[in-house]
């Protein structure tokens, strides 16, 4: 590329190359600052001009198209780049670089393994004229890499370098600047980049090192349910059943399948301390309740036909903008005993629901899901669309599966239902929380209220309420100690709620 890239240059510019190269040798030994030629062609320490690629760049075990940024710094405008890279092929590999900005022309070329040269111009005829890249911190372009390594012993760091051919006598990594002179090495800083791959830890989730156990399990639902965004460690530690596919809900199944004591096939050891008394508390936040359905209602249901026994499903529902207010994700008749956690963003709906105990998961034709949804306006099942779908089978293995959704208007019984469940509607604010978090709560009749904090283990820490109560709007605040009033240790912590025989569990965040 760099012998196209001469003929491309007019003698006037062939020239100026030629002089930025003698001078950045004559300065290279040099202490002072010196400037020849206009003071634009040599630059001193105190100049900025370099080519990075910004901070260490996360990766895992067989990941596709890791986003790679090159960055620019320059203190003039700048026309014209060259670079010519090299990697480790056995590590990671190129599969295409895109630019970051509109230039006139970009080209690159992964021909040799091991290699990529990139190109671009701004000012070239004919027009439309491109303005330069102008002074500052600028990505010019992205390299998607894909991973190719499948098995690690430990986290593996390897580098993107500026590859420099000896053997001949003008640069392959230089700038030129809007006056038509040219920056090259050591006057341009070229800081080579870092790729960080990730060894896993299969299960650990929550990042504490204990694998398979009840915060994995919390971390993960709330990550599928889109109330949490994972990491790029997290990511590398999802992949439970080691299909090579990270955060899928049949990792989550089958992390699940663990903790309740099956038989591991791929020989992970969980710790010894998953008492399903404590799942089974951990967990009572992410089993919802039916709740009161809204006034001018529609029911979105999500239907499914199952051939096989349904371990759990993930779904991104698109919404219509007509929708002006949602009620809770609920689950439907036939899934009563799962898990479930979801978030409404901007008219799009995240979903993820699995099975408390895998000996009981279901199959036929099944009701998933149901949301309450309140619009003025008349609805129309082609007004919401699925964008992303997730299944799993008991095991912990990517099943397909036939589903629809549908819209449907609740029968009075089925509101009047709904509405007799509901004893306490338990808010706590702000969540997550570094001081104190207030929990309001509204008793729907008479009775008993005891309010208990737990850690994700399922050991009491404070009791804060256990009294007769009246109906109405009530509120009471932790402040993060315990009964001995001592400070508890950042995490997360559940919040359960009773009235006489009823429940309701509210996850709480602790942060310092």
């Amino acid at each position: 590329m760099k012998t196209v890239l001469l003929k491309r240059l007019d003698n006037m510019k062939a020239f100026r190359l030629l002089l930025a190269i003698v001078a950045a040798v004559f300065l290279a030994g040099s202490a002072g600052a010196q400037r020849g030629y206009d003071g634009k062609l040599i630059l001193d320490e105190q100049d900025g001009y370099e080519i990075s690629f910004g901070s260490i760049n996360e990766g895992y075990l067989g990941q596709q198209n890791l986003i790679i940024p090159i960055w620019i710094t320059n203190e003039d405008p700048v026309e014209y780049i060259h670079l010519e890279l090299e990697y480790d092929p056995s590590l990671i590999q190129p599969t295409v670089v895109a630019p970051a900005l509109f230039y006139q022309y970009f080209n690159y070329s992964s021909n040799y393994s091991g290699r990529i040269s990139i190109e671009l111009e701004c000012n070239l005829f004919p027009p439309p004229d491109v303005p330069p890249i102008g002074p500052g911190s600028t990505i010019i372009a992205y390299i998607m890499m894909d991973v190719m390594v499948n098995d690690l012993e430990r986290d593996v760091y390897t580098e993107i370098l500026f590859f420099e051919d000896i053997n001949t006598p003008f640069p392959d990594n230089f700038i030129m600047l809007e006056n038509d002179w040219f920056v090259v090495p050591p006057q341009l800083m070229l800081t080579q980049g870092t790729v960080l791959i990730y060894n896993p830890l299969y299960g650990d989730i929550n990042l504490n090192t204990l694998p398979y156990e009840v915060g994995d399990v919390i971390t993960f639902i709330s990550h599928l349910g889109g109330q949490i965004e994972f990491s790029c460690r997290q990511m590398a530690n999802s992949d439970c059943n080691r299909d090579g596919v990270q955060a899928t809900i049949s990792d989550l199944v089958y992390m699940l399948n663990v903790i309740n004591g099956m038989p591991d096939t791929l020989n992970v050891v969980p710790p010894g301390y998953s008492d399903p008394d404590y799942l089974s508390l951990a967990l009572s936040s992410f089993k919802t309740a039916p709740t009161k359905t809204l006034d001018n209602n529609f029911i979105l249901c999500i239907l499914a036909e199952v051939e096989e026994p349904l371990g759990g499903f993930a779904f991104t529902l698109q919404t219509s903008d007509f929708v002006s207010q949602f009620g809770e994700a609920t689950l439907g008749r036939d899934v009563e005993n799962f898990l479930v956690a979801s978030t409404v963003t901007d008219g799009m709906i995240k979903i993820a629901g699995c099975a408390r105990n895998p000996m009981e998961v279901p199959s036929g034709n099944l009701e998933l899901i149901r949301i309450p949804i309140k619009s003025n306006n008349r609805l129309d099942i082609d007004d919401f669309s699925i964008l992303s779908y997730d299944f799993s089978d008991g095991l912990g293995n990517m099943i397909d599966v036939d589903y629809k959704i549908q819209l449907e208007r609740p029968t009075r019984n089925d509101e009047q239902d709904e509405i007799g469940k509901v004893s306490v509607s338990p808010v706590a604010y702000p969540n997550p929380f570094n001081s104190q978090v207030l929990i309001s709560f509204a008793p729907s009749q008479p009775g008993q209220v005891s309010i208990e904090i737990f850690d994700i283990l399922g050991r009491k820490v404070k009791t804060l309420k256990d009294s007769f109560e009246q109906p109405g709007q009530q509120q009471i605040t932790w402040y993060g100690v315990n009964e001995g009033g001592n400070k508890v240790s950042a995490g997360i912590y559940l919040c359960r709620i009773k009235l006489d025989e009823e429940e309701k569990v509210v996850k709480l965040q602790y942060l310092k």
